[in-house]
C-alpha cells in the first residue's frame, strides 16, 4: 500500500488504501468560529490482532483499560481511551500527507470479525471544537488566579505605572466612567467606581492554553498589542469577594435573650467570643433557641451584613405591662457592633429599628400589671442589608432588644417596674423549617475587596466569539504548524499577502483538456463594502449614530459593482464596539437644592431645613449630589473647594464664605442660596454608561466589549479618588481615616496610540465629530499613519481591482505538493500570480487530478511579475527524490542538449537548465533558484603576512556575500571557493592571494533551532562539512555555512542539557527527514540518511514530545530488573508479578541491536519479544540470569513489548 495510518507512533492495518478526500481552504482559517474541517474522514479499520490491541479489545465487553501511569502519555494499546484524542498522521508514498487526531467513533463485530470506525480531523477544527460553547467565565481557576487581587489604592495606582512598563503582565484600572456614581465630570473618583480589566492578548493567552494550544505571531507578540485593553462592560459591579455564610445545617439558628438589670427593655446578651455568629442551643418543638457568638473580620475592608429572620416568634416569662400596653409603640433593634480584636473597647457601627405595636405581636389584651407568661403571634422581621466597616482583626457582633416607651402609660417590661418586681425573662425563636439566615461578605461595591477573575472578566461572551472578532477585526490568519502539533504561526494579511517564499510554478500542473473557468470574485457582489465595529445602545455610541446616521469608526468604501446597490458588513457577528472616549465638557454645574449656612459655622454648607430633620434617616429626594472632595464651588461670586463632606446633605469648604447683603437672621448666615459647581475637565475617559435626559444623569449599562489602547500616564489637573462613603446614621464612614489620594497623572485610553501624534488608530476610518482630545486628527492612512482599514487594504483591492478574478481548474497535485502546502505561499500560472482560495477533493494514495481555485494576487502588492523572454533563458534549479526508489530526470543544458539525472532517494542536486525543460513524475521536486551564474569560480589560497587578523570579504560562486576573519601566520592559511576578483580585504591592511585554479560551488547552510523553553542545544556531531560553535539556548537559533562537502550517508547527533520530554527534528531543504524523542541531558542520534552535498540542513529541539515510542514490559511470575541495548532507554524499576503490565516510553529512533533482558526466574519460564503486536523471538530458560535475543532492525517508533511467562515456550 502507498497509504499508511499511524495513531500515537503505532501503524494500524487498513483493508485497502485510504481515502480521504483532503480540503485546504483559507476562507476556513480566517474564519476559526465557522471552520468545517480542512479534512475529516471515518475510516473503516479491520480488527486484525494489531488492530485489536490498539484499540484495547473495544469490542470485547469484558476487557477494560489499565489505569494509565503518569509517565505514558500515548492513547494507545491497553490504556487506549476513547474519551481522549489520540495523535494520528496519514503517509503516502513515505510523505506525510496530514496530521491531526483520531477519534474512535465504534467497534462492530459480526460473525466473529470486528471492524473499527475511526474519524480523523485536522487541528484547525480540533482547536474549534475543545472551544466549543466555552465562555470566558470557564477558563481553568488555576490559569486565572493570577488575577486575584485587592482594590486599594496601591493596586489601582500601581496598575497604571507597572502596566505603562510592563503592559500585558497584571490587571489594570481603567479611569472610565461607568455611571454607578456621580465623577463631577472627572474630578473626583471613588475607588467604587473603577473597574480591573485585562488586555486583550491575556485573554487570548488563556483561551489558548486553556484549551492545550500554543502561538507564535509578531502582531500578537507586538508591543501595540500588548497595550490594547478590553475594558470592564457588564455595568454595576456587585457581588461578594469573600464570603462566610452562616446558616444553620440540620440545626436552624435563633437568639434568645436573657435577662438583664435594665428597667424597659428587654436585653440580649452581647454574644461571646467564637467562629460563627450564631451556635446551636436545642429547645424542643418545632422552633429552635441560640446564642450568639463573633466574627472577625479577615482583611480591612467594607462588610455587607443581611440578616433574615422570616418566621419567628417571642414568648415572654413572667412579664408586667402597664395599663394602656395593648397599643404600646415596640421596637426590635438590631444592633451592629465591632469590637476591638482583644475586645477591649467598641462602637455601635450600625443600627436598625423594626417598628410594631404590642396590638401587632400579642393575640389577645392582657391585663395591666399581670405577672403572665405570654406567645406573641409569628413575625416575619424584614431586616434591610447594612454597611460595616472594619479593620483586619476586628470583631464584629450582632445583638437585639425590645423597646418601648417608658412612661407610666406606656410600658412594658419583663423585668418588672422599676425596683419592684423581679426581673422576667423574654426568648424569641426561629422556625425550623424556615430558619433564619445570615451572610457576611466583603462587598465589591467598596474597597479593599478580594477581587478575582470571574468577577471582572467578560461575562456570557464565548471564548471562539473572542478569538474570532481578534482575528476580524485586525485580518489575521492562523495557519496550523504541520512540525508542532497544536500550534498556530498567526499572520496578519501584510505577512499573507507578501509571504516571502518564492512562488511555486503550477504553469505545467494545469490540465488544459478540461474546463478552466475564470470568473469574478465571488464575493463581489454588493455595491459597497463596509468595515465597523457592532452597534451598541450606551449613550454616547446611540448619539453619534443619531448625530451622523454611521457607527463610530465606520468606513464605507464603494466597489465599482453597479448591479447592485447593496452594502456587505464584513466584519459580520464581530463581538466588539468601539472604544468611545470623551472629553467632558468645562461648564458649571448649578447645584441641586438650595442650602442654608449657620452664623455659628460659615464652612458649612447644609441644605435648607437640614437642622429640622429629626432621627438617624435622612431625606434622599434633596442632596448635593455632585458633592465631592476637591470639587470647586462659585458661591456669591468667589470660588471654594470642597474639603469635607460629611453626607449627602452637608459638606465643608475650605474657608469661610461671604455672602452679599450679610446674614438673614441672628441664626442663619444663609437660607435659600444656590451656587454652581465647577469644572476643570482636561482628562480623557471611557464612557460605557446610560442617559435618558440628555447625559445630565448617568446609570450603568451592560455594554458590548469594547477594546482600547493605553497610551500611558499623562499630566492633568489635581484631582481625587477616594475611598466610598458609606453613610451610617447621619455621617459618612471609611474603612480608614487615609481616606482620600490627590493625583496630578491619570492612565489615557484610547482608540489611538498617540493623543499629539497619532500614528496607529483602534477605528477604520477618522470619526466626525470626534470627542476625545486628539488635535489634527489624520484623515486617511499615509507612510506615518494607519487606522484599520491598513489591515484591509489587500484584501479590499483583491476584491475590487478591475483584474480581480478566481481561477478554477483541475490540478496534477502530487505527495510532495501537498505535503510541503503552503496556503500562504504565491502560485504562479503562466506570469500571473495566485493565492490558494480552496482545494478540494485532494486524494492520497490516487494519481487523480483535483479542483482547485484560485485567486489573483491584488495589484496593491506589487509582486515582480517576469514577461517569459523570446528565447528561454537559462536558470538554475534545485531537483530532488522524494520517491524511495531510484528516479530520472530530463531536461535541457544551458547549451540546448538533452541531459538525464539519475537521483537517489532523497537526493537532491542543484543544475543549471533552459527554463520550462525539466520532466520528472510525482516525486520530483523542482525548485527555481534564479538565474545560473557563469561568471568564473576559482580557487584561492589566502594567507596573511601580518601579525594581527585581517577581515576579508568575498562573494561565492552563487553570488553570495560571505566575511572572513584571517589568522596571521601559517594556521591562519585558508582556501576559499570565490568568484573571479570578488576578494576584498580592510583597507591599510595585506593578505596575500593565490589562485590556485577553477572550483565547483558546494556550499550549504546548517541551522539549528531551539524552540524548547528550557533546554540549551550544547553540541552537533557528524553534519557533513560542519564544526559546533556555541551553545544554543531556548529560544534562539543560529545559522551557519557547511563549507565544501560531497554528498555522503551520515549519523547526526545531537547533546541536550536540561529536563523534561522534548523532541528532535531533522529536515533535509525544509521537510521533514527524520524525528526522535528526548528525555532530559544526553546525546540522542538520528538514523543514517544519505546526505546530498547542497542539501540544506536543519536540527529543531520543540517542547512538544513528537516521536516517543512505548515499551512494555510484563511479568507472569517472578521479576524483570533490567532490559539492554534499546537506544535511550532504562528500566527505570523492578517489573515484578502480580502486577499490570509496565508502559513507559523510548526515543523514537531507529536501531540494531540485541536486546538483553535481566531477570529472575524459578523453574521453567520463558520470554517473549513482541514488535508492533507481533511475536518476532522468544527464549526458554530454567534460572536467572541475562538473556538476548536475536539481533534485528527496529524502526523509530516501533512498540517494543517483552514478557516473562510460566512454562517453556510451546
Amino acid at each position: 500500500m502507498n497509504t499508511r495510518l499511524y495513531i500515537e507512533g503505532e501503524r494500524i492495518e487498513l483493508i485497502e488504501e485510504i481515502e480521504i478526500p483532503l480540503n485546504f481552504s483559507i476562507q476556513n482559517i480566517k474564519d476559526i468560529s465557522k471552520t468545517s474541517s480542512s479534512f475529516s474522514k471515518t475510516v473503516t479499520v479491520p480488527g486484525t490482532a494489531s488492530n485489536n490491541k490498539a484499540f484495547n479489545f473495544l469490542f470485547n465487553t469484558k476487557v477494560t483499560a489499565f489505569e494509565k501511569p503518569e509517565a505514558n502519555t500515548n492513547n494507545i494499546g491497553q490504556y487506549y481511551d476513547f474519551k481522549k484524542k489520540a495523535r494520528c498522521y496519514v503517509i503516502e508514498n513515505n510523505m506525510v500527507v496530514m496530521t491531526g487526531y483520531a477519534k474512535l467513533i465504534s467497534a462492530t463485530k459480526l460473525n466473529g470479525y470486528a471492524t473499527y470506525s475511526v474519524q480523523i480531523i485536522s487541528d484547525l477544527t480540533d482547536f474549534v471544537s475543545v472551544l466549543a460553547d466555552k465562555k470566558l467565565e470557564d477558563i481553568s481557576p488555576e490559569l486565572t488566579e493570577q488575577f486575584t487581587h485587592r482594590c486599594d489604592f496601591d493596586t489601582i495606582f500601581d496598575s497604571w505605572s507597572e502596566q505603562d512598563e510592563n503592559p500585558c503582565t497584571g490587571v489594570i484600572y481603567p479611569l472610565a466612567d461607568y455611571g454607578q456614581f456621580d465623577t463631577v465630570n472627572a474630578t473626583n473618583f471613588f475607588i467604587s467606581n473603577l473597574r480591573p480589566a485585562l488586555f486583550a492578548k491575556q485573554y487570548l493567552d488563556l483561551i489558548f492554553a486553556d484549551a492545550g494550544f500554543s502561538y507564535d505571531s509578531d502582531f500578537l507578540n507586538s508591543d501595540y498589542f500588548k497595550r490594547l485593553v478590553i475594558p470592564y462592560k457588564d455595568g454595576a459591579f456587585e457581588g461578594k469577594g469573600f464570603e462566610s455564610v452562616v446558616n444553620g445545617g440540620d440545626c436552624s439558628e435563633g437568639w434568645q435573650f436573657e435577662s438583664e438589670a435594665v428597667d424597659n427593655m428587654a436585653y440580649y446578651a452581647t454574644p461571646v467570643e467564637g467562629l460563627e455568629l450564631f451556635q446551636c442551643v436545642q429547645s424542643g418543638g418545632d422552633y429552635y433557641s441560640a446564642s450568639g457568638m463573633t466574627y472577625i473580620a479577615p482583611v480591612t475592608s467594607v462588610y455587607d451584613v443581611n440578616v433574615t429572620l422570616p418566621s419567628v416568634y417571642f414568648t415572654f416569662t413572667s412579664p408586667h405591662i402597664v395599663t394602656n400596653a395593648w397599643n404600646t409603640p415596640l421596637r426590635i433593634w438590631i444592633i451592629y457592633s465591632v469590637y476591638s480584636a482583644d475586645e477591649s473597647s467598641h462602637v455601635m457601627a450600625a443600627k436598625y429599628a423594626v417598628k410594631y405595636n404590642t396590638g401587632d405581636l400579642m393575640k389577645s389584651p392582657v391585663l395591666p400589671l399581670a405577672p403572665l407568661d405570654y406567645t406573641t403571634e409569628v413575625k416575619e422581621v424584614t431586616i434591610p442589608t447594612q454597611s460595616i466597616p472594619m479593620q483586619e482583626g476586628e470583631r464584629l457582633k450582632v445583638s437585639m432588644y425590645f423597646a418601648s416607651l417608658y412612661d407610666s402609660d406606656h410600658m412594658i417590661s419583663v423585668f418588672g417596674l422599676p425596683g419592684l418586681y423581679d426581673p422576667g425573662t423574654a426568648t424569641m425563636y426561629t422556625s425550623k423549617t424556615i430558619p433564619p439566615t445570615l451572610i457576611i461578605g466583603l462587598s465589591k461595591n467598596f474597597d479593599n475587596a478580594r477581587i478575582t477573575y470571574s468577577d471582572f472578566c467578560l461575562k456570557n461572551v464565548k471564548q471562539i466569539d473572542f478569538v474570532s472578532s481578534i482575528f476580524k477585526l485586525f485580518n489575521l490568519i492562523p495557519v496550523p504548524d504541520r512540525d508542532r502539533p497544536g500550534h498556530f504561526n498567526i499572520l496578519t494579511s501584510g505577512q499573507y499577502y507578501n509571504n516571502e517564499l518564492s512562488p511555486l510554478d503550477w504553469s505545467d500542473k494545469i490540465d488544459y483538456s478540461q474546463d478552466v473557468v475564470i470568473t469574478p470574485i465571488p464575493s463581489l457582489q454588493d455595491g459597497n463594502l463596509k468595515l465597523s465595529y457592532k452597534d451598541d445602545s450606551d449613550y454616547w455610541t446611540a448619539y453619534y449614530k443619531t448625530l451622523t446616521g454611521k457607527t463610530y469608526g465606520e468606513l464605507t468604501q464603494e466597489t465599482g459593482y453597479e448591479f447592485s446597490s447593496s452594502t456587505k458588513d464584513i466584519l459580520q457577528n464581530n463581538i466588539f464596539s468601539a472604544c468611545f472616549p470623551v472629553v467632558y465638557n468645562n461648564e458649571p454645574i448649578p447645584c441641586e437644592v438650595t442650602c442654608e449656612i449657620k452664623n455659628s459655622n460659615k464652612y458649612l454648607f447644609n441644605i435648607t431645613g437640614y437642622s429640622e430633620i429629626e432621627g438617624t434617616t435622612l431625606p434622599t429626594d434633596k442632596t448635593f449630589a455632585h458633592a465631592r472632595v476637591g470639587v470647586k464651588i462659585f458661591y456669591q461670586g468667589q470660588t471654594y473647594t470642597i474639603d469635607i463632606v460629611n453626607n449627602p446633605l452637608s459638606f465643608y469648604v475650605d474657608r469661610e464664605v461671604t455672602r452679599t447683603g450679610g446674614a438673614v437672621d441672628s441664626t442663619f448666615y444663609a437660607k435659600a442660596d444656590t451656587f454652581y459647581y465647577l469644572t476643570e475637565n482636561d482628562k480623557q475617559i471611557i464612557a460605557l454608561y446610560d442617559s435618558s435626559d440628555k447625559n445630565i444623569t448617568r446609570k450603568p449599562k451592560a455594554v458590548n466589549p469594547r477594546i482600547c489602547y493605553y497610551q500611558g500616564l499623562q499630566d492633568c489637573n489635581r484631582y481625587v479618588v477616594q475611598l466610598t462613603p458609606i453613610l451610617i446614621d447621619r455621617s459618612y464612614n471609611y474603612v480608614s481615616g487615609s481616606y482620600l489620594r490627590y493625583k496630578d497623572e491619570y492612565p489615557i485610553f484610547s482608540n489611538v496610540d498617540n493623543d499629539t501624534n497619532p500614528t496607529r488608530d483602534l477605528l477604520f476610518a477618522t470619526p466626525n465629530p470626534y470627542f476625545g482630545l486628539v488635535q489634527n486628527y489624520p484623515v486617511k492612512n499615509s507612510p506615518d499613519f494607519s487606522n484599520l482599514l491598513k489591515e484591509w487594504e489587500n484584501t479590499f483591492a483583491e476584491i475590487t481591482q478591475n483584474d480581480a478574478k478566481m481561477l478554477t481548474a483541475w490540478v496534477k497535485l502530487n505527495p510532495v505538493d501537498i505535503a510541503t502546502l503552503d496556503l500562504t505561499r504565491r502560485i504562479c500560472i503562466d506570469g500571473t500570480y495566485y493565492r490558494i482560495n480552496a482545494i478540494k477533493d485532494y486524494l492520497p494514495g490516487k494519481n487523480t487530478l483535483t479542483l482547485c481555485e484560485l485567486v489573483r494576487c491584488p495589484d496593491l502588492v506589487r509582486y515582480p511579475v517576469p514577461v517569459p523572454p523570446p528565447d528561454p533563458a537559462c536558470k538554475s534549479y534545485s531537483v530532488k527524490n522524494y520517491s524511495a526508489y531510484v528516479n530520472t530526470v530530463n531536461y535541457y543544458n544551458c547549451e540546448g542538449v538533452l541531459t538525464t539525472l539519475s537521483l537517489a532517494q532523497f537526493q537532491l542536486e542543484t543544475i543549471c537548465a533552459l527554463e520550462k525543460t525539466i520532466t520528472g513524475d510525482q516525486f520530483i521536486q523542482v525548485i527555481d533558484l534564479g538565474d545560473c551564474f557563469t561568471s568564473e569560480c576559482i580557487t584561492y589560497k589566502v594567507s596573511n603576512p601580518m601579525e594581527e587578523e585581517v577581515n576579508m570579504a568575498y562573494s561565492d560562486c552563487y553570488d553570495t556575500l560571505h566575511f572572513l576573519a584571517v589568522q596571521p601566520g601559517a594556521s591562519g592559511e585558508t582556501y576559499v571557493c570565490a568568484l573571479k576578483n570578488s576578494i576584498e580585504w580592510a583597507t591599510g591592511k595585506t593578505l596575500q592571494v593565490l589562485e590556485v585554479g577553477e572550483c565547483t560551488p558546494e556550499y550549504v547552510d546548517f541551522k539549528i533551532t531551539n524552540n524548547s523553553t528550557d533546554n540549551t542545544i550544547t553540541g552537533v556531531s557528524g553534519v557533513p562539512g560542519y564544526t559546533f560553535g556555541s551553545s544554543v539556548g531556548a529560544g534562539t537559533s543560529v545559522t551557519e555555512d557547511r563549507g565544501e562537502v560531497s554528498a555522503s550517508s551520515a549519523v547526526i547527533s545531537v547533546v541536550i542539557s536540561g529536563s523534561g520530554k522534548k523532541s528532535l527534528t531533522l529536515k533535509t531543504n525544509g521537510f521533514f527527514l527524520d524525528g526522535i524523542s528526548v528525555n532530559g541531558s544526553g546525546t540522542y542520534s538520528f538514523s543514517s540518511h544519505p546526505i546530498g552535498a547542497e542539501d540544506e540542513l536543519e536540527v529543531i529541539l520543540n517542547d512538544t514530545d513528537l516521536y516517543s515510542a512505548e515499551v512494555v514490559i510484563g511479568v507472569q511470575h517472578n521479576n524483570i530488573s533490567a532490559v539492554g541495548n534499546i537506544p535511550g532507554f532504562t528500566l527505570g524499576t523492578t517489573v515484578t508479578s502480580g502486577i499490570s503490565p509496565y508502559s513507559t516510553t523510548r526515543p523514537g529512533t531507529a536501531f540494531t541491536a540485541s536486546i538483553s533482558v535481566t531477570c529472575t526466574a524459578t523453574g521453567e519460564r520463558h520470554l517473549e519479544l513482541w514488535v508492533n503486536g507481533n511475536l518476532v523471538d522468544h527464549k526458554d530458560l530454567d534460572s536467572s540470569g541475562t538473556y538476548s535475543f536475536t539481533s534485528r532492525d527496529y524502526f523509530n517508533l516501533d512498540k517494543i513489548e517483552i514478557y516473562l511467562k510460566d512454562d517453556y515456550y510451546a
